[in-house]
């Protein structure tokens, strides 16, 4: 996962995000709630360590 993030990051600007298809009733683990903030969280780190949010 982090390697497509990475590589969407450094090809190009990444100007949105949407996660979708989250069905808590039938995440009962949670396992798809984790991945998706996990997902988020990378994305955002990558996003600050290639500087996007510099004026």
């Amino acid at each position: 996962m982090r390697t497509l993030i990475h590589g969407l990051v450094d090809k190009g600007r990444v100007v949105g995000m949407d996660i979708v298809e989250i069905t808590p009733k039938r995440d009962l683990n949670g396992i798809t709630a984790i991945t998706a903030g996990r997902f988020i969280c990378n994305l955002i780190g990558k996003a600050v360590r290639a500087q996007y949010f510099q004026d």
